[in-house]
């Protein structure tokens, strides 16, 4: 996976949910800090793996689609959602 190309897939999630809700703290729903988030889009360090499925999941995104960036596997269905289940 390419350091850059998640950086940038990171840094579309992240402004979907700033400017979709904006009474969300997302630093505080992914359970990160904000210097954090801006290392993840900026690519300098890697987002770890709990933090990356919170993201996917406020964003209704595949995993897949932030790993490889394949845009047909972007969206998750909601039955993928529900036999997730819990709070991650």
């Amino acid at each position: 996976m390419d350091m850059l190309e998640l950086a940038m897939r990171i840094s579309m999630l992240i402004d979907e949910v700033k400017y979709g809700d904006s009474s969300i703290n997302l630093a505080d729903e992914l359970g990160a800090s904000k210097s954090a988030m801006d290392n993840w889009v900026a690519g300098t360090w890697p987002i770890p793996f709990v933090q990356m499925a919170r993201l996917v999941r406020l964003t209704d995104t595949s995993l897949d689609w932030l790993a490889h960036g394949d845009e047909f596997d972007r969206y998750v269905l909601t039955v993928e959602c529900e036999l997730l289940g819990g709070e991650l």
